[in-house]
């Protein structure tokens, strides 16, 4: 996916953990992600309809990368981006 959809493609392959937050930013789920998978995992995490936002972070740096809203019509709304490290 390009543009405000889907994970950067400057991110996509990298070392990702995908942190899943619900109601009052409890988090729900942390899945890392490795081989290009991100985008599956994110689809599975969004599939738990307690998911109301995925935080995406660089694994090796800690760093946060980008947020994506809950879905619409099966696409992600990113809501904020980072420059990659």
């Amino acid at each position: 996916m390009t543009g405000n959809r889907g994970i950067p493609e400057t991110y996509r392959g990298r070392l990702l953990t995908l942190e899943a937050f619900g109601a009052d930013r409890k988090l729900l789920a942390e899945v890392r992600a490795s081989e290009s998978q991100e985008e599956k995992i994110a689809e599975q995490l969004f599939a738990n309809q307690d998911v109301k936002y995925i935080q995406v972070r660089s694994t090796e740096a800690g760093c946060f990368l980008v947020s994506f809203g809950a879905k619409l019509k099966g696409r992600y709304i990113r809501v904020e981006m980072r420059d990659p490290p």
